[in-house]
């Protein structure tokens, strides 16, 4: 994939703030005193290596952990809230495991994602295949059965299904060929076009520069560096530490 320049997108509100937010998994403190904003309608990427916090963060922004400090999505702390109540509010994380349902096929899975949101499933249903015509495809495929790649693009529509307002990503590139890559770069910017924010953790440092408006380094469950990707593509430490010099 070629080089890319990272767009420039007005965002408006903010739809995620977390200030000194910190989680621990026993003794072991995976995130420390994390500031971070998402704001309406950009991406924002999370970069850094295996064990920074780049999956603790967006599991403890859809509500899977607890935390202290604070964490608020759309003004509402996460933890005064379910995980239903989020997704009814419009948080979809698609994660690393994708979460199929490996006996269904593509076009029940997508279904089923649509589940909040059925007077729009046939609508949703025509964007997902406009943007990943290899599911229309194979809409009476089992899910089980498809390329690892395939079952990303799946986990991606079947999360759009369900019209999200933010959507977290978390590693949607990670072990997939460069044609399936270009398909999922090829579709960020439609689903931007709804208005869906998006939250993306992602080991491709490449893709994320390529991609987000603003980029937070994680490292040792810190922010080691934050500011927006054209910014970051010229910084010394990420070329050289990330990108290889």
């Amino acid at each position: 994939m070629s080089e890319q320049t990272a767009p420039t997108r007005a965002t408006t509100d903010t739809i995620v703030e977390a200030t000194d937010l910190s989680v621990s998994y026993g003794k072991v403190r995976a995130l420390r005193d994390v500031d971070l904003t998402i704001n309406e309608g950009e991406i924002v990427s999370l970069i850094g290596p295996n064990g920074a916090g780049k999956t603790t963060f967006a599991d403890t922004t859809a509500g899977y952990l607890p935390y202290t400090g604070s964490i608020s999505f759309k003004g509402t702390e996460v933890n005064s809230v379910d995980q239903s109540t989020l997704v009814d509010d419009g948080l979809i994380y698609t994660t690393e495991k994708r979460d199929l349902f490996a006996f269904m096929s593509v076009e029940e899975n997508l279904t089923m994602g649509g589940y909040r949101s059925r007077d729009t499933v046939d609508e949703m249903l025509e964007f997902v295949y406009d943007l990943f015509p290899r599911l229309e495809e194979r809409r009476s495929q089992e899910a089980r059965t498809m390329s690892g790649g395939e079952q990303q693009m799946l986990a991606i529509g079947r999360a759009l299904m369900g019209s999200p307002e933010l959507l977290i990503l978390d590693e949607p590139t990670l072990g997939l060929a460069p044609v399936i890559i270009d398909d999922i770069s090829d579709a960020l910017d439609p689903i931007l076009d709804r208005g869906v924010t998006i939250l993306l953790a992602e080991q491709n440092v490449t893709f994320a520069l390529n991609h987000a408006d603003r980029i937070y380094l994680l490292e040792n469950g810190s922010v080691a560096k934050s500011g927006p990707a054209s910014e970051m593509k010229g910084d010394n430490y990420i070329r050289d530490t990330y990108l290889g010099g």
